[in-house]
């Protein structure tokens, strides 16, 4: 990558990354060229996303035992954090206008001729009926029930969806991008049809959609291996004040967060070019250089068969995946935090996934998952999970009520408290009001999230409900020092 570092914020992080070509230019040669101030990882994150989403247009799979016992689609969810200004949404729209251009292009003329044929059969299955009353009220009614295909929904409904994927797998080709531009904002209006959309993701990663029970009419058929791809994009600053707890409960409780790679930039900061002329000129020439690799991308596009299955050979399996495997239980089983490692563990998948795509860009037309598409896969892998580990710690360290709660319990290592005495003397020391907090679901949710803190911090938090219910902090032999800095907790509310 010697060739592209040189426009990249950390050259550290990006010396060792690994990629098919057209996608290392599309991220660094285009992306970076024109969004200098976005970290490296969200950067990668979008293009990765998008590139593959219009890859899976082709419905490729992979072929883990090479035998055909574990057959899988590829398809890949991100969750892009990133403040705003750094040019997430301007980034999006670049690559679906500029680097995927040709592509869209064919898909378009695809669902068109696809149109047209469920048309004309309209017309065909009309010549049945005698009447031309009859006939040319079948034509119209039958007519205004196809739907026009989306591949790619905004913010759209749980029963949206399901109508425009149930659309596409009219088609022999094609796939889904699900897109939400503000996830925080998202989830923070706490509406019923949206929680249930986020539900649909979950499952719809393993390419299951179910169909919504509608009382007065018969319910539709449930829908399987349907390729849907997603990307969802938060301001993380949005979730200092917002419905902390929804996103946790998003990240955690339904598997998304586990299904995805999250990327994830706290802070923007502007890189300064003293020579304008010449940044301007690299500027300009990134754009010219989009139309050229849209090209290529195209290019390779037409070389992919329909429907291709990638296999992976047992001398690669051998050689590399089960290898990397085993890592991955290392880590896994070296990890005491839950959440984490169920993170740890998808990046098996993940890699699987992510090998299956390289092919494709290395080698459309060879069928075949080779030792350089699977050592981009783990390296791909490996340089977005990094990410996660940042944002979740950066979503505990942050002063909102379980992080005062965390707070106060490590000033009182070892002291046991009730739940009586904290809800009635402490709530106003944790910023919660008493009535909100002596609800169940509100105690169980706050005890959850302490338990998350505890163990990413290495402490642990004791709870005895035997007689009634008491909690203790206690530290552990990898528990964090506390900062010479560190204010009690009366301190800082005053």
């Amino acid at each position: 990558m010697e060739n592209v570092i040189e426009n990249c914020m950390n050259l550290k992080d990006v010396t060792d990354l690994k990629m098919p070509k057209i996608l290392e230019d599309i991220t660094f040669k285009f992306a970076r060229t024109i969004y200098p101030d976005m970290a490296t990882s969200c950067l990668l994150g979008a293009v990765l996303t998008l590139v593959g989403f219009a890859i899976s247009h082709k419905r490729i799979k992979f072929d883990e035992y090479d035998d055909g016992r574990n057959i899988r689609n590829f398809n890949i969810f991100t969750i892009n954090f990133a403040p705003s200004g750094v040019g997430k949404d301007k980034l999006y729209k670049d690559i679906c206008n500029k680097i995927l251009k040709y592509i869209f292009d064919f898909m378009k003329e695809k669902v068109e001729k696809h149109i047209e044929e469920l048309k004309q059969k309209i017309i065909v299955d009309a010549e049945k009926i005698n009447s031309s009353v009859e006939k040319r009220r079948y034509i119209k009614e039958e007519t205004a029930k196809i739907r026009n295909i989306e591949h790619i929904v905004s913010n759209g409904t749980p029963e949206g969806i399901y109508q425009d994927a149930k659309a596409i797998t009219g088609m022999n080709i094609g796939g889904m991008l699900v897109s939400i531009n503000e996830l925080g904002a998202y989830i923070s209006e706490n509406d019923d049809t949206k929680n249930q959309l986020l539900n649909i993701l979950y499952e719809a990663f393993d390419g299951d959609i179910k169909s919504k029970s509608i009382k007065t009419s018969n319910r539709d058929e449930n829908l399987s291996n349907i390729v849907v791809n997603a990307l969802l994009y938060g301001d993380p600053n949005y979730f200092r004040e917002k419905r902390v707890s929804q996103l946790i409960e998003l990240m955690m409780n339904n598997g998304l967060a586990r299904r995805s790679f999250v990327t994830f930039q706290e802070h923007e900061v502007l890189s300064i070019k003293e020579d304008v002329i010449m940044e301007f000129k690299h500027y300009k020439n990134a754009y010219y250089l989009a139309d050229k690799l849209s090209k290529e991308l195209f290019e390779i596009f037409n070389k992919i068969p329909n429907g291709a299955i990638y296999k992976l050979p047992e001398t690669i399996s051998t050689s590399i995946f089960l290898p990397y495997v085993n890592k991955i239980k290392i880590k896994y089983n070296s990890t005491e935090n839950h959440m984490l490692r169920k993170v740890i563990k998808s990046k098996e998948l993940k890699a699987l996934l992510l090998s299956t795509l390289c092919a494709s860009l290395n080698h459309p037309d060879k069928l075949i998952i080779e030792k350089e598409d699977f050592e981009q896969g783990i390296s791909i892998t490996e340089f977005l999970s990094k990410d996660f580990i940042k944002f979740y710690n950066y979503m505990y360290d942050r002063n909102d009520s379980y992080g005062k709660f965390f707070e106060f319990l490590t000033k009182n290592l070892g002291k046991t408290f009730t739940k009586t005495e904290l809800v009635n003397n402490h709530y106003k020391d944790f910023g919660m009001k008493r009535e909100e907090f002596r609800k169940k679901h509100i105690w169980d949710n706050a005890i959850a999230i302490l338990k998350e803190i505890a163990g990413m911090k290495g402490y642990e938090l004791s709870i005895d409900i035997n007689n009634g219910y008491k909690i203790k902090l206690l530290a552990t032999l990898k528990a964090e020092k506390l900062s010479d800095d560190f204010k009690p907790i009366d301190e800082i509310i005053k």
